[in-house]
């Protein structure tokens, strides 16, 4: 959520919660359908890694989800379907990627709850951890002393640590990846590491990024639920026909060979309007997926565009409980 937008509605609901308005609006305005929340990852940020991918921490995390089971009805994957043909206020929680303090934080306060999520895997990751490139990108400009960055923003960028905010920077080429065809990728890392003056990254440094498939077997086994997220995470948009074809089914491949039966969810890596398209939901609903969401905010109230392109609203760490509040009691306005 731009920070503009993020600031007004923070203060916004705020107001409400201060006053207790919120509370009387969740009472009387009734909403019906279904909203989707997206996380990413719980706990604090590490100091290299991507800080927009934490979500909360497991604090706040739990505070939100006692508040969801309080005042409204939060479902598991497999009711999807029945929650967009009836009539209720539904809350179905939702986790992409497949970062191990899925596992080590946010189901024990799932569990506690006695509270359903589902979670979408990038396969790939589980099977053979390595540091994803949004993760790379921001520890390759962390650990450099200053140097060069190809093609960002119309040419070579002189990055000066002195004078530059790294965590600035490292957004600004993640913003430039996602530009960038999926075949010409690995080429850009090695670039980019060369300029910043470090090496890329090692694979061993991800030993403990990701859930294992015991992992998921026992959370599956708690009432959890799984979908797919690609094999690799790539920019499906920025893909082949045939890459994005193999990304979609290898993953389902995978969790259905893991867990025994094929998933029906999943949701698009980086799933913005621009991150993929007709072609890729297409392959998503040959592969046999029911239902796909996308990083596009909003809520679905029923009336349905597509299955294969339902919205989701992001929970992001800028947001303070009296907005995440506002969000479930008002999704029209502020999701």
């Amino acid at each position: 959520m731009p920070s503009a937008v993020l600031a007004k509605r923070s203060v916004l609901a705020e107001a409400l919660y201060r006053s207790s308005a919120d509370w009387l609006i969740g009472s009387t305005c009734r909403w019906s359908g279904l909203l989707v929340l997206n996380y990413h990852r719980i706990g604090t940020p590490n100091a290299e890694c991507d800080p927009d991918l934490y979500s909360a921490s497991q604090e706040e995390f739990d505070r939100q989800i006692d508040h969801l089971k309080r005042h409204f009805e939060v479902i598991g994957g497999d009711e999807v379907a029945s929650a967009l043909s009836t009539r209720g206020r539904r809350i179905l929680v939702t986790f992409d990627d497949g970062y191990r303090d899925n596992y080590l934080a946010a189901f024990p306060v799932l569990k506690r709850h006695g509270v359903p999520a589902t979670f979408f895997l990038a396969t790939g990751y589980l099977d053979r951890p390595m540091v994803p490139w949004w993760d790379e990108i921001h520890m390759l400009v962390a650990r450099s002393s200053g140097g060069l960055i190809p093609d960002l923003d119309g040419g070579d960028y002189e990055f000066r640590p002195k004078i530059d905010d790294r965590l600035e920077v490292a957004r600004r080429v993640v913003r430039r990846y996602k530009l960038i065809p999926t075949t010409a990728t690995g080429e850009y890392l090695d670039n980019l590491a060369r300029g910043l003056g470090v090496s890329r990254v090692a694979p061993s440094e991800a030993s403990d990024l990701w859930m294992t498939w015991d992992m998921v077997r026992e959370m599956k086994a708690a009432g959890m639920s799984f979908g797919g997220h690609s094999a690799s995470h790539p920019i499906l948009a920025m893909c082949t026909f045939e890459r994005q074809k193999w990304e979609i089914e290898q993953c389902r491949d995978r969790i259905a060979s893991e867990l025994g039966e094929a998933p029906t969810l999943f949701s698009y890596p980086v799933g913005g309007p621009n991150r993929f398209t007709a072609e890729t939901t297409e392959l998503v609903g040959a592969a046999g997926f029911q239902f796909a969401f996308t990083f596009s905010r909003g809520w679905v109230n029923n009336h349905l565009t597509s299955p294969l392109r339902l919205s989701r609203a992001a929970v992001e760490s800028e947001i303070g409980f009296s907005l995440f509040s506002a969000m479930t009691y008002l999704p029209n306005i502020f999701c």
